[in-house]
């Protein structure tokens, strides 16, 4: 314990010494406001971390490596209750004689701290959601992520694994009987997942340990947390009789939800007419696509012909299509690219593949270079061929979605925020900005070119679209309208024009899961911001835009717009 404490006290040492390094860099002579305002920071983030040691983990503060916290109410209250005080210090700080960026970092530290708020006071999730906690246990990133030699990973591992069982406990002691029945199915899934990935992943990683001892404790460890999450699988299961539907936030939460979550002030009736008008938009689109350039009678028969080729292995190709997304990207002068970094790919593991792709890039703290993971999930082998054949995405939804995932999507987005000069912005993330950011990119690829030559291509980045804008309405009408799952499953079918398994997914995610309007709202934000930014900036090209946009991290994108378009403007809102 001793030493872990004096890790901590360098750690701080060292965090204080690189926030007042950075700023010296930055300039040359810094205003007393700016010189308070960076310790304020250096203060900001071990405080935050102390409260939230999970966030630490992931961000690389690796001295937190093995601490899992409590989840018992007491100490959940305690927790928010830091959270509010150090928001009330935030907002205390004056913003007057700050430079922009440090004003700018201030905006951004009071808006994450109140997302980070709202779950845990606005909605019922700690007892009607089994998933809640989740990030707070997962021991994933010491098995996939190489920070340190592996005696130093298997030690944060133990610990976490040791204290598995005593949390999965604290985490099931509020749940209600009558849960949500997708909450449950989800949970039950995720749970067992795990629990049979730690049954293989763990001894295939640390059986190379040279310390004996720690070998056999981390395998024993391994072993009662495996039976934990099973023990913990198995009573969601003798739930699921008691299961209800009652999933909905209803109309003031979810709007709550995108008031403190991203920043959004419009009213629920002009969100979604604006999500009906994308919708037709890309329908129209798709028409135009099936019915003019590939000369086909029926949509039906479009989307046969955008089958046509498409590899079992979605892994190998995932891995050719990077490096040709990437020369795109340079060859037309579409942004700056901050690195030489690229991403891996690799197979997703198996507690991971309710989703066809991801990418798990590392921490804004991590004291090594890194490499960014993305994640590809292929078919089950044990399927017939044509389950499999139905599982993998087309050539062109495969492209767009390595565009997501990658170039330029959430990997690109990444190595600007990882260069980034102020520390809150490198580790406070928009989910709108970021997944708008990358679904964004899937349409301006293809308007740049990226698809010309062969319609199917578009017409893959054109599904893509149409999933996002049926996830979009699907969110907000289960949420606020009173939309039941089947109904949402049917429209997955008949407009984003899914199969029957991945419309039933998508449907059942929209129940857990009321962000995922996230993608096409934040599209929407970034088309409607670029427009505004070239009315007042006509002469500039499109990589200035890209380059702008990009310099606020992932910020909400109503806050990079009252930067980027500040008040004295007529354009601004």
């Amino acid at each position: 314990m001793e030493t872990r404490i004096a890790q901590r006290a360098l750690m701080r040492l060292a965090s204080v010494a690189l926030v007042v390094f950075v700023a010296s860099c930055s300039s040359a002579s810094l205003s007393r406001a700016d010189e308070r305002w960076d310790a304020f920071v250096a203060e900001f983030l071990e405080r935050y971390f102390e409260l939230l040691p999970r966030a630490a983990i992931s961000a690389g503060r690796h001295d937190y490596d093995g601490t899992v916290p409590q989840l018992d109410a007491a100490s959940r209250a305690a927790v928010a209750a830091g959270l509010r005080a150090l928001r009330a210090d935030t907002e205390a700080f004056s913003p007057r004689g700050l430079s922009e960026d440090r004003r700018f970092e201030r905006d951004l530290a009071l808006w994450y701290l109140d997302r980070r708020l709202f779950w845990g006071s606005e909605t019922n999730w700690r007892t009607h959601n089994p998933m809640f906690l989740r990030g707070a246990l997962s021991p994933t990133i010491y098995l996939n992520r190489e920070y340190a030699s592996l005696d130093v990973r298997a030690t944060g591992l133990r610990r976490t694994l040791e204290q598995l069982p005593r949390a999965l406990k604290q985490l099931k002691a509020p749940l209600v009987e009558a849960m949500p029945e997708s909450y449950l199915k989800r949970s039950i899934g995720y749970y067992g997942g795990l629990a049979r990935h730690l049954t293989r992943a763990v001894p295939e990683r640390f059986g190379a340990l040279d310390d004996l001892a720690e070998r056999s404790a981390l395998l024993a460890a391994n072993d009662a947390a495996v039976a934990a999450l099973i023990v913990f699988r198995d009573e969601l299961r003798t739930q699921l009789p008691k299961a209800t539907d009652a999933f909905a936030l209803g109309e003031a939460t979810f709007m709550t939800m995108l008031r403190q979550r991203e920043r959004v002030t419009e009213d629920l009736a002009t969100l979604k007419a604006e999500g009906e008008a994308d919708l037709a938009r890309n329908l129209k689109a798709l028409e135009r696509v099936c019915f003019e350039q590939l000369e086909v009678a029926t949509l039906e028969q479009c989307l046969a012909r955008a089958e046509d080729g498409k590899s079992l292995d979605p892994v190998a190709r995932g891995r050719a299509q990077l490096p040709e997304l990437r020369a795109f990207i340079v060859e037309h002068d579409l942004m700056s690219i901050p690195s030489a970094d690229v991403a891996m790919v690799a197979e997703a593991p198996p507690h991971r593949r309710a989703n066809l792709a991801y990418i798990s890039t590392p921490g804004p703290f991590e004291a090594r270079a890194l490499p960014s993971v993305y994640y590809i999930s292929p078919p089950d082998p044990d399927w017939s061929v044509a389950e499999q054949r139905a599982f993998v995405p087309n050539e062109g939804r495969l492209l767009y979605v390595s565009v997501h995932e990658v170039w330029p999507g959430h990997f690109m987005n990444m190595l600007h925020r990882r260069t980034h000069p102020r520390p809150l912005v490198r580790l406070f993330r928009s989910t709108t900005f970021s997944e708008g950011w990358a679904h964004y990119v899937e349409e301006m690829m293809h308007d740049e070119g990226l698809s010309a030559g062969d319609p199917r291509l578009h017409v893959g980045q054109l599904l893509n679209a149409l999933k996002r804008n049926v996830r979009y309405l699907a969110a907000i009408g289960m949420h606020t309208g009173g939309m039941t799952e089947a109904e949402a499953e049917r429209l997955f079918l008949e407009q984003a024009f899914l199969d029957p398994g991945n419309a039933r997914q998508q449907a059942a995610r929209g129940t857990y899961d009321p962000g995922y309007l996230s993608y096409t709202l934040g599209k929407l934000q970034i088309l409607r911001l670029r427009e505004d930014w070239f009315a007042a900036n006509p002469e500039a090209r499109l990589k200035d835009f890209h380059d702008q946009l990009l310099s606020y991290g992932s910020a909400p994108v109503s806050l990079i717009r009252e930067y980027l378009l500040p008040a004295d403007s007529v354009l601004a809102p």
